[in-house]
């Protein structure tokens, strides 16, 4: 049947057909065949069009089956797994990918398989949609099982969401309600090959706030996660006790409305007697009434009928009256007329009784329709009242998406927590897992404080019990000479804290961690003071104790191919530790401390606490730079930075080992000659007479064994870099200067730069060519080329960079 004839057989013309009937025209005579005309009347009742007419067709064709059916019911199928899988199913994060698998299926059984960018119905379109979403629901499910994954767990969740982003594409789905769901599909995909967890952090990741305050934020936030459930399931319990309310009122409101039609009944029956009673009497007096006419109808034919009329007698009549028919007469009408009598007595006291049942009918229906308006006002204030079930269940979803809310927030603080403790501790720590996928927290929020317990656990021994320990000052400008004379000029400096210098100051201790820092600047300033920043770069070497003895290692320090490869490894999240040659290499972000003129050392601070200020618990190894802007340092003569760091006991069995380790490494660094040190000479206060005989050309300044330390042997010149300053300190530039050596193996021509060096520090100083490098002991030979540019100097300054090796090794 076609959606045309349909429509046909609701046209509202009159349609006439010619009917051909058989007809029987004679008693035991074949039937013989007659044509009638039928006419049909039009269809006069509610217009229907072709389109519903056509949703007609379809229900006619998913009650019957076919395609439509079939549609509907994958549909269905694949909704319900999605549901299912959602509703934190008993198996867990495999149940869950089972039901996704399950429905995306079904999803894509419901869509072409045909090449690319076809044309889809809107219905299509709307299941490629559910089915990406379907992917991505899959895809996160598999993410947040965990924090940490093997590589080919990674590689099949990215490939769960490039699903979804290549389902979307291949159908050429796109706009507002698709776009979305690539954003999110490509950024997840992104954060799962980028090494991270669903939280975009990676295990090697160190909050900025120590364990005390992630472990008070986490509490705050599972007690409202808590809170928050509890009022889930009260107005969720409140709006199912209104909707079991509300059924009952319903069914009560049925069967007051039952019997208001029970009394519409009962009510019409008693009118009916009413009625009937009404009749029976009027029919009772009528019989009465006759009665009287046939009574008088019976005494004349009794007297009349024995009358004799005789003629010619004289006499006008004569006759003779029969005396038992009157009598007779006169007795049956009184005997009737005493039945009817008792007959209308007992029709009137019928007639008064159904006029109270009608009374009472009356009564009774008033009453059952008031029920029935008490019963509809109760349905009503539950339904469109202030406390109705939808406004209750409105509430409780508004509870549950803070619950959610409070939940991911809160997981995010225990990990956290746990990741500030295990970089305390210098230990791999996973305590937290990423358990919500399994333990919803309106079901069990209890979870999230058992692990908030057990991290407590942890972080009473995260290393609290480490010393608190000053260290001498750390002068930028006697370890980093050259790029101190520079920072002078440029106000800032980058220098780096090497695990050899490190551990030459404190070779029997691990574990070693900043508490705090301060930054003395001594040195003639500005009255107003200075601010400045102090940064660590973030990537930081701290030696583990355990991990140095057994086994033993071979090196002081990793190799650069070694630590790089360290570095790539905790950037791709495969892991939260890496330990090379027993250094543990931590990659975190870069921290900075502000400093100012007012405080001129460290707090030590509460050796108990654990807020984290910044760059504390950092290690002290790893580049760093100071910046002190918009102040003249020119006055300045060094600064020091004074570090109080916390460490553990020192052992006897380690210190042993590393001193072992850092002769093996002296010995290896000079042999290639990168053992080295600076000495930086100022002519003005050195050597003033030297400084003085520049204004004729020519300076020579005489280094010896007193310059150098005792305990350094086979002493090589590797580079050599002079810098002019004017009477005021700063550079200057265009001086053009000759350095020689007297004894030979050095002869420089060089004009100084802008901040009045002889070579470009950003490009790096060019190392003298060995290995035939000569001694830096001997006479230095300073010439001017230009006599007149001697006025312009206020002191120059010789920096000769020596390679060296240990006496006794």
């Amino acid at each position: 049947m076609t959606t045309n004839r349909i429509l046909r057989g609701f046209t509202s013309s009159d349609v006439k057909f010619v009917s051909i009937v058989e007809v029987e025209v004679e008693p035991n005579k074949p039937e013989r065949p007659f044509k009638q005309t039928v006419t049909v009347k039009g269809y006069k009742g509610r217009r229907f069009s072709s389109s519903q007419i056509a949703r007609l067709m379809e229900f006619r064709d998913f009650l019957a089956g076919g395609p439509e059916r079939d549609f509907r019911l994958g549909l269905l199928r694949a909704e319900c797994h999605v549901g299912l899988a959602r509703a934190h199913p008993a198996g867990g994060v495999v149940a869950a990918d089972d039901h996704y698998r399950e429905a995306i299926a079904a999803y894509e059984a419901l869509l072409p398989s045909g090449g690319v960018n076809q044309l889809l119905t809107s219905r299509q379109r709307f299941v490629a949609i559910r089915a990406a979403l379907a992917h991505v629901g899959r895809g996160d499910a598999l993410f947040r099982r965990s924090f940490r994954f093997t590589t080919g767990e990674r590689a099949e969740i990215a490939s769960v969401y490039a699903a979804a982003t290549g389902l979307l594409s291949r159908l050429g789905v796109t706009g507002p309600d698709a776009d979305p769901i690539v954003e999110y599909a490509t950024q997840q995909r992104d954060k799962v090959e980028a090494g991270q967890n669903f939280l975009g952090y990676r295990d090697s990741y160190v909050p900025d706030n120590g364990p005390a305050v992630l472990a008070d934020l986490a509490k705050s936030r599972i007690d409202a996660a808590i809170r928050a459930a509890g009022q889930f399931e009260h107005f969720k319990t409140s709006a199912e006790q209104l909707v079991d309310e509300l059924a009952g009122l319903t069914q009560d409101q049925l069967e007051r409305e039952l019997g208001v039609e029970i009394a519409t009944v009962s009510k019409a029956n008693a009118g009916e007697r009413v009625r009937g009673a009404e009749i029976a009497i009027e029919r009772v007096q009528t019989k009465l009434d006759n009665l009287g006419e046939e009574l008088l109808a019976g005494l004349a034919e009794a007297v009349f009928g024995t009358i004799s009329f005789k003629k010619g007698s004289g006499v006008g009549l004569e006759g003779q009256a029969s005396g038992p028919g009157v009598i007779s007469s006169l007795v049956q009408y009184g005997g009737a007329k005493e039945d009817l009598q008792n007959q209308i007595e007992a029709a009137e006291s019928a007639l008064r009784v159904a006029q109270g049942d009608v009374e009472i009918a009356d009564l009774e229906l008033r009453l059952a329709a008031s029920r029935v308006a008490f019963a509809r006002d109760q349905i009503q204030a539950k339904t469109l009242g202030e406390f109705n079930a939808d406004r209750f269940f409105a509430v409780a979803n508004a509870y549950e998406d803070m619950t959610r809310h409070h939940l991911e927030r809160a997981c995010e603080l225990l990990y956290l927590y746990e990741r500030a403790i295990a970089f305390r501790r210098l230990k791999s720590l996973t305590t937290f897992q990423a358990a919500v996928a399994d333990d919803d927290v309106l079901i069990a929020p209890g979870g999230l404080e058992e692990t908030w317990l057990q991290l407590n656990e942890e972080a009473k021994a995260n290393g609290k019990g480490q010393s608190a320990f000053p260290l001498p000052s750390w002068s930028l400008r006697s370890r980093y000479p050259l790029e101190f004379a520079r920072f002078l000029q440029t106000r800032e400096i980058d220098f780096v804290i090497s695990i050899y210098e490190l551990e030459k100051l404190l070779h029997g201790t691990f574990n070693v961690r900043i508490q705090r820092v301060g930054v003395e600047v001594i040195g003639l300033l500005s009255p107003q003071g200075f601010v400045g920043t102090l940064t660590h770069r973030g990537v930081t070497l701290v030696r583990d104790r355990d991990a140095t003895l057994a086994p033993p290692s071979s090196r002081l320090a990793p190799t650069a191919e070694e630590l790089q490869a360290a570095v790539i490894e905790l950037e791709n999240g495969q892991t939260d530790r890496v330990v090379v040659q027993g250094i543990v290499p931590m990659v975190l972000g870069e921290d900075r401390l502000t400093i100012s003129s007012e405080p001129v050392g460290p707090d030590p601070g509460d050796p108990e606490g654990f807020e984290l200020l910044p760059i504390e618990n950092y290690g002290l190894t790893g580049a760093w730079r100071l910046s002190i802007p918009d102040v003249d340092l020119r006055g300045v003569v060094d600064v020091r930075l004074k570090f109080v760091v916390s460490l553990p006991e020192s052992d006897a069995v380690l210190d042993s080992h590393v001193l072992g380790l850092i002769d093996a490494y002296e010995a290896d660094l000079a042999d290639d000659q990168a053992l080295d040190e600076i000495l930086a000479v100022s002519l003005r206060q050195r050597f003033p007479d030297a400084f003085s005989a520049l204004e004729t050309g020519t300076a020579s300044v005489p280094l010896g064994d007193v310059d150098f330390p005792d305990d350094v042997v086979d002493l090589r010149v590797k580079a050599v870099v002079a810098q002019a300053v004017d009477p005021d300190g700063a550079g200057v530039a265009g001086i053009d200067l000759q350095i020689s050596r007297v004894e030979g193996g050095v002869e420089l021509v060089r004009i100084t730069g802008p901040e009045g060096f002889t070579e470009d520090l950003t490009a790096g100083v060019p190392e003298l060519p060995g290995p035939d490098r000569p001694a830096p002991t001997g006479t230095w030979r300073l010439q001017l080329q230009d006599l007149s540019q001697f006025a312009l100097l206020g002191d120059l300054t010789l920096f000769v960079v020596y390679t060296f090796g240990r006496s006794g090794r």
